[in-house]
């Protein structure tokens, strides 16, 4: 019976471990496609794709843009709140095509155990660094993370479709997509450009999946690899609300940091 209790124990601890090494940061909106004229509320959700953690307060944004066919523009601050649990952009759209809203988070640090950081590694695809960790014998090592985020969602106003989408916004990591969502169907398959400091994130893990229609069931959650110009396809296996996500990271030795990592994601909606 004692040996059965430390195994659930262990289970109970590895899940706790799991949920809070995760902790992406998405753009969630309420809706895709939306008139000229009118204005969204967006969810900033900070956790996953489902739920938010906490808010992000104003003071870490190192930038908050909307791209729309006329150009680019930061938007104030005051449209961003602060209430907890979540933050949420509230944005004015004007003429029709497709849209981009952007922000970049200012970097953090964390520090976990070595366990725990390793199984936030495992989650997260990030594969090369666990190994390294592990040849090096390294595994109980506790980290020393600078971490920044970088937030996408692509929005389409009216019907005209627009080559928008396609916007690099220039993040120190940032996702692509190679088609506008406006044109996409069940069963199409789309690229996604992988970029960290403008470069491609040569053949490492990305991954999406998002929510059936309006509801929260879940789209299956794939994991791709990129090629060697941060290039994957993502099939397109129903309606709804999609996202696309990954984690760079690399070593750094540095007095208050031994790791630095940057999170992009990008949502969008397809009909």
């Amino acid at each position: 019976m004692m040996g059965r209790q430390v195994v659930l124990s262990l289970a109970a601890a590895l899940l706790l471990t799991s949920a809070t090494a995760a902790h992406d940061l998405f753009f969630r909106a309420p809706r895709y496609r939306l008139t000229p004229g009118s204005e969204a509320v967006v969810d900033v959700l900070n956790g996953t794709f489902s739920r938010s953690d906490n808010a992000v307060t104003r003071d870490r944004l190192a930038s908050f843009s909307l791209v729309s066919p006329s150009g680019r523009a930061e938007l104030e601050l005051a449209r961003w709140s602060e209430a907890e649990p979540k933050s949420q952009a509230r944005v004015a759209f004007g003429g029709p095509g497709t849209h981009v809203l952007g922000a970049a988070i200012k970097p953090r640090l964390l520090s976990l155990p070595g366990a725990e950081f390793n199984a936030y590694l495992k989650e997260e695809g990030l594969d090369d660094v666990l190994a390294r960790r592990a040849s090096q014998k390294r595994l109980n090592e506790p980290s020393k993370e600078r971490y920044s985020k970088y937030v996408k969602a692509i929005l389409q106003v009216g019907d005209t479709a627009t080559d928008t989408y396609a916007v690099a916004l220039g993040h120190a990591a940032e996702i692509v997509l190679g088609g506008n969502p406006a044109r996409l169907k069940t069963g199409s398959r789309v690229h996604v450009r992988c970029l960290v400091d403008g470069k491609p994130w040569a053949g490492k893990s990305v991954f999406a999946g998002g929510r059936r229609g309006t509801t929260d069931r879940r789209l299956p959650q794939q994991r791709l690899v990129t090629d060697a110009d941060g290039r994957a396809v993502v099939e397109i296996t129903g309606a709804g609300v999609w996202y696309v996500k990954f984690v760079a990271m690399v070593e750094r030795d540095q007095p208050d940091a031994n790791y630095e990592s940057k999170w992009a994601t990008l949502s969008f909606g397809v009909e």
